[in-house]
């Protein structure tokens, strides 16, 4: 799991170095876009080519701890015991919502703070870039 944390956010921050160089470079619209459109081309074309789906693999699991609790489950069902029955799973899916939402802040928001107060898109990237391996 840390690998797997560590990966995204190395991911993540190369992102941000690579669509900052472009921003800097060529300004801030439309080149850097381009960048975001590529990985999401590139995503398609993994997952429609490299990808396998794994229902098979879920249906076995399933028949291998067959259970009368949470069999066959619907997705009412699974999102009332995440988020109002089970205390521990509804904290697990709070934290991750609350990690995931200050990531999203953290990196979409300051920088447009930082360019409101004049900085320049090399010195918000060489911030950000700073804060993300440091």
């Amino acid at each position: 799991m840390g690998l797997n944390e560590f990966a995204g956010y190395g991911a993540v921050a190369l992102a941000a170095l690579a669509s900052g160089y472009l921003a800097s470079t060529f300004g801030l619209r439309p080149v850097p876009f381009y960048l975001g459109i590529a990985f999401a081309m590139a995503g398609l074309i993994l997952s429609l080519t490299l990808v396998r789906d794994t229902t098979e693999h879920a249906i076995l699991e399933t028949r291998a701890h067959q259970s009368t609790e949470n069999n066959g489950s619907s997705f009412a069902q699974v999102f009332a015991e995440t988020s109002f029955r089970n205390p521990t799973l509804f904290s697990g899916s709070q934290a991750g919502l609350v990690n995931n939402l200050n990531d999203g802040m953290t990196w979409g928001l300051f920088p447009l703070l930082l360019s409101s107060y004049g900085l320049s898109v090399s010195r918000i990237v060489s911030g950000i870039v700073a804060d993300a391996f440091g």
